[in-house]
């Protein structure tokens, strides 16, 4: 049984597998990738230590926090507009234009 984060990071890995493969056109790339590049991966990620994996997660948390705390803020902005009768974009906020500018 794997420990929860590398089930973390398989899933992670499944999501770029998707982009990987829906690049590959060529049929030889594809069959190398899956039999070759594919294996190692999961090789790699069952071979690491938790604490590792667990470093390396907190790294792409840190660097994606900024991006979604953006999305939240378009998010709650664009809920307010629903529900209030005046529009947002009236409002001059460096944060809200940055938000705005993302999504």
């Amino acid at each position: 049984m794997e420990s929860e984060v590398k089930n973390l990071c398989y899933k992670i890995f499944e999501r770029m597998d998707i982009l990987i493969q829906n690049k590959l056109g060529n049929m030889v790339l594809v069959k190398l990738y899956k039999t070759i590049i594919l294996p190692y991966f999961h090789w790699g990620i069952k071979t690491t230590s938790d604490e590792d994996i667990k470093e390396n997660l907190q790294f792409i948390y840190k660097t994606l926090k900024p991006f979604f705390e953006k999305k939240q803020l378009k998010d709650q902005l664009d809920e307010a507009e629903k529900i209030g009768a005046v529009s947002l974009d009236k409002l001059q906020n460096k944060e809200f234009e940055e938000a705005k500018r993302y999504f």
